[in-house]
C-alpha cells in the first residue's frame, strides 16, 4: 500500500501542473468564429480562428488582429458588436500604404507612435481605418495565430 501512495501523489501533481498550464493556455489564447465578409477571401464569415491576446505594441503590418470597434462602427449595421477583425496595414513608423489613404486618413506620411491603420482585405465589404482613421494600440485584443 505504501508503495501505491507515492504513485497516486505524483499523478496527483502531474494533474495539478497540466490543469495549470490549461488555465494559462485559456486566459492567453481563445476561439474566435468570424463574422461578415470584411476579410474575405481570407476569411469568411463562420471561420474560426485561434487567437493569442497579445497588447498593440506587439504587432506588425500583415498581422490579423482582434480590435474593439471604434464608436461602435461595424461592418454588419444592425448587429450588436464590440470587436472586428482585421489587417494591420501600417504600425507606428511605418509609411502608410495608399490603399489606406482615403477617407479619414490623410495622404502620405508615417503611423505615429501608439496608432494602427488596418484594414479589411475585402476593401468594399469593410469599415475599417478609411473609416475610423488610425486606431490606438490600446484597442488591440489579440493577434489570429492561425486558422482552425
Amino acid at each position: 500500500m505504501h508503495a501505491i501512495f507515492p504513485m497516486l501523489c505524483g499523478a496527483a501533481a502531474i494533474a495539478l501542473a497540466a490543469g495549470g498550464v490549461l488555465a494559462r493556455l485559456r486566459r492567453r489564447y481563445s476561439v474566435v468564429v468570424v463574422r461578415g465578409l470584411s476579410m474575405a477571401p481570407t476569411l469568411r464569415g463562420g471561420d474560426q480562428v485561434l487567437a493569442r491576446r497579445v497588447h498593440g505594441t506587439q504587432v506588425r503590418a500583415g498581422d490579423v488582429v482582434i480590435l474593439l470597434v471604434p464608436d461602435g462602427e461595424d461592418d454588419e449595421p444592425g448587429l450588436p458588436a464590440v470587436s472586428a477583425i482585421k489587417r494591420v496595414a501600417a504600425a507606428a513608423g511605418d509609411p502608410l500604404p495608399p490603399e489606406a489613404r482615403s477617407g479619414a486618413l490623410a495622404a502620405g506620411g508615417v503611423v505615429p507612435p501608439g496608432r494602427l491603420a488596418v484594414l479589411g482585405d475585402n476593401r468594399r465589404a469593410s469599415v475599417d481605418s478609411r473609416a475610423w482613421g488610425l486606431v490606438s494600440v490600446e484597442s488591440v485584443l489579440a493577434k489570429v495565430v492561425r486558422t482552425l
